[in-house]
């Protein structure tokens, strides 16, 4: 996802300055640091899809979903589809309503996640930020919808201030009229 040599590119190849960069770096270490304590158990780790964003869901007209784009599955920590759920948009003002959402919608099938799972799921969520804003140098603008790709590295500066000032920032609840908390 992230190092040397990741798959999808180097977040620090991104158009960022110095301030931004040391950001980025010090909230991914932050996140690493979660992340390496989650240990790899049939509970906590198996086959995910890895890429369940809104745009690789299809609703027919009779309503059903259907789940498209398998070509990232892979084994990972399954709160790792949280993460994935709000890739390039985590910077956006109705991010957080999202994430909520998909939270409570989990809650409803699976029951209540832990502090860890949700400290987890947070540290995964900054760790896909810096990993898509590393696919983002290695893709034309025009891959994302407009506008989009031009905001992932100060997009993805504020989301690492906001995950090092509070690391469940978009599980909190915000008032997406006025961005008020």
């Amino acid at each position: 996802m992230v190092g040397p040599s990741p798959r999808w590119g180097r977040w620090e190849s991104a158009n960022l300055n110095d301030a931004g960069r040391e950001t980025c770096e010090k909230a991914l270490w932050k996140a690493m640091d979660v992340v390496m304590k989650v240990p790899r158990t049939n509970e906590t780790w198996g086959l995910i899809h890895a890429d369940l964003r809104p745009s690789n869901v299809i609703r027919a007209e009779d309503g059903e979903l259907t789940i498209i784009d398998f070509d990232d599955a892979g084994y990972s920590w399954y709160l790792y589809d949280y993460a994935s759920s709000l890739s390039f948009i985590e910077h956006e003002s109705y991010a957080p309503e999202l994430a909520q959402a998909w939270v409570r919608g989990y809650e409803r099938q699976a029951g209540r996640f832990s502090a860890d799972e949700l400290e987890t799921m947070s540290a995964l969520s900054m760790i896909r930020r810096l990993q898509m804003l590393g696919w983002t140098t290695n893709h034309r603008e025009d891959a994302l919808p407009d506008g989009l790709a031009a905001a992932q590295a100060p997009g993805s500066v504020e989301c690492a201030r906001r995950y090092l000032e509070d690391s469940l920032w978009l599980l909190k609840q915000t008032n997406s009229r006025n961005g008020s908390e």
